[in-house]
């Protein structure tokens, strides 16, 4: 079983051209948020992975705290 979809592939490839493109424009909450959903991504994939190990586990929870806070944080970027 293959560890994301191709349509998250896809989306995980424009993400990555947003952050790029966010970081050169200097566009704080659009690199939020493409960091954010970047993160959500390898959250999903560290999830199946840490089935059977606790630290996979441990960095999964991590991540989704991280991709949580990154989404509410460009939320909050946008209205200052």
């Amino acid at each position: 079983k293959a560890l994301i979809s191709s349509g998250e592939r896809a989306g995980l490839a424009l993400c990555a051209v947003m952050f790029i493109y966010s970081v050169s424009e200097g566009d704080v909450p659009l690199g939020f948020l493409a960091m954010s959903f970047i993160l959500f991504i390898f959250h999903k994939i560290l999830e199946q992975l840490g089935e059977h190990n606790p630290r996979l586990h441990f960095l999964a929870g991590v991540l989704q705290g991280l991709y949580i806070a990154f989404f509410i944080g460009s939320i909050l970027l946008i209205f200052i």
